[in-house]
């Protein structure tokens, strides 16, 4: 009996296999429990749930593994109705239709034609569709990519649009050049080259049987068993890596290239076009980004990552470090003058902040080790080397913590920008110290002024700003308002980042507070000198 029955099974599936049909025409349509076989049998495309789930999808698999499945169609729209359907119309459009729900499109041609559309699947696993001219036949609809061989060069290229995208180098030891490391070793290649003909052929070594390739909607170039021979997704027009061809608008510059970045633009974060089409992939986006000059950068518009948003004209860029913002694929321009003396500047303020960083860790070193016995088992700390530095809730109720650290750093960060001491400093028309200078010249919208000179031709106005505004952060009044150290460093090394509006420092205090400290010092100086001096005076 098993074996009869073993029989029965097979004679159902051999009936089911070839009576299923390959090919859908418009206005037919496939339902949960409907399929399409390519016409060996490798592939089926249909209706399936997996494990677990109630959801629906649309997908192609492996027809002796239903598990190991090539492409699913609604991946981020399943649908729970056993009696939706899938449609073909007139126009080319794939559909999925529930019962009372919303239809969901699976595929719309960028253009219509009025020639009649049918689908087919193949025995590569691609769901095509074809176009029948008047007499019945196939009209094949060009793609984008084309593979051909060069009978001069002696090599294979693939063109994009009739632009040349990757070209395979020449043949050399039984290989060509320029093709995947999965697929050397695993064909060899003959060229035939004489008077009358001109071709090249390969045979599979660890392969017996059918062997073929095709090239993907993306421009990859790949074998029936999914291997690639060609990897292009990083051929963009800019550079030669791995066989890519250099192609340049007119606008573009060689050494221009897109950059996945999040962040956003100075001209607002939206994008100024999208194009819904959902048979555009992200190598698509790239070439027509990179084609329209004026175009900043471009991401893909739907989950699945079908269909390209733009921006054009939005300004600069600011990049955020957080990972909250989506990232884009910007386009970073080649590096000029300005960027260089930008990326020094940075540099010259990333150097100076870590020599701060050291030289805080130094006087706070000497400062523990210069404590003061006053007496009995009372201790103090000698803050000679602190004079100007000193945080207000140090110089006024000794209270020490890591935002006295930030105070300090404040203090010297707006010293270095101005050339100038904070406890020798003096203007005329104003009583205050350099940090109760800085904040007026910020209240008065005069901020630059309190540049040093000899850095007017070196600096970047912005990051001029930037450095005081953060040293006023640092040097605000109460500790709990002040940034962390770790903040600070994010605040100087990320230009995108937004900062909060200082509040007013507590310059006042401090000089009262050194003042004080000074006239103790003095003090103790004249209390405890054991020496006397003779002076000589006229009689």
């Amino acid at each position: 009996m098993p074996a009869h029955k073993f029989e029965f099974e097979q004679s159902v599936y051999q009936l089911e296999k070839f009576s299923a049909r390959d090919t859908l025409k418009p206005g037919d349509t496939l339902n949960s429990s409907s399929y399409l076989l390519s016409p060996k049998g490798a592939f089926t495309l249909g209706f399936f749930h997996p494990h677990k789930t109630n959801n629906i999808y649309l997908g192609i698999w492996f027809t002796n593994d239903h598990d190991r499945r090539v492409w699913v169609g609604n991946r981020n729209a399943p649908v729970v109705d056993t009696s939706a359907v899938l449609t073909l119309d007139t126009k080319g459009s794939f559909t999925i239709l529930p019962q009372g729900g919303d239809a969901i499109p699976i595929y719309n041609p960028a253009q219509v034609t009025n020639n009649t559309i049918i689908a087919t699947l193949l025995d590569s696993g691609n769901f095509v569709l074809q176009e029948l001219n008047s007499n019945g036949n196939y009209q094949k609809a060009p793609g984008p990519f084309a593979l051909e061989w060069d009978p001069k060069g002696h090599q294979m290229i693939i063109r994009r649009q009739g632009v040349e995208f990757w070209t395979s180098g020449v043949l050399k030891d039984d290989t060509f050049e320029f093709i995947s490391d999965e697929s050397k070793g695993m064909y060899n290649f003959t060229i035939v080259s004489n008077e009358d003909e001109e071709y090249f052929f390969y045979t599979n070594i660890k392969q017996g049987g059918k062997s073929g390739w095709f090239i993907s909607f993306d421009g990859k170039l790949r074998s029936f068993d999914e291997s690639y021979i060609a990897e292009t997704e990083n051929c963009n027009g800019y550079n030669t890596d791995g066989g890519c061809k250099r192609w340049l608008p007119s606008c573009r510059r060689g050494d221009d290239m897109f950059d996945k970045r999040s962040g956003y633009f100075i001209h607002g974060p939206e994008p100024s076009s999208f194009n819904i089409n959902t048979s555009l992939t992200m190598n698509d986006c790239k070439v027509a980004c990179w084609n329209l000059c004026g175009c900043d950068a471009y991401t893909f518009l739907y989950d699945n990552q079908t269909g390209c948003k733009f921006w054009i004209k939005k300004g600069e860029f600011f990049q955020d470090l957080s990972g909250v913002i989506p990232p884009l694929y910007v386009l970073i321009p080649k590096p000029s003058h300005n960027g260089t003396k930008k990326l020094t500047w940075i540099g010259a303020v990333i150097g100076a902040t870590a020599l701060v960083v050291i030289f805080l860790c130094i006087l706070y070193y000497l400062s523990r080790r210069n404590v003061i016995l006053e007496g009995e088992n009372e201790a103090r700390i000698d803050d000679g080397l602190l004079d100007g530095y000193m945080s207000p809730e140090y110089a006024m109720e000794g209270v020490f913590s890591i935002k006295s650290d930030v105070f300090s750093f404040g203090v010297l960060m707006l010293e270095i920008v101005s050339g100038r001491k904070n406890n020798s400093f003096y203007h005329t028309e104003h009583s205050v110290n350099l940090v109760g200078y800085a904040w007026e010249l910020w209240k008065e919208d005069a901020t630059l002024n309190l540049m040093d000179p000899a850095l007017s031709d070196s600096c970047i106005k912005d990051q001029m700003l930037r450095c005081i505004h953060v040293g006023l952060l640092c040097v605000e009044d109460s500790p709990i308002e002040r940034p962390t150290m770790s903040d600070v460093i994010s605040m100087l090394t990320n230009e995108s980042l937004p900062l909060p509006l200082p509040k007013k420092p507590a310059f006042s205090f401090a000089r009262k507070a050194i003042e004080a400290h000074m006239s103790e010092k003095e003090s103790e100086a004249n209390s405890i000198n054991g020496l006397s001096i003779s002076n000589m005076v006229a009689r």
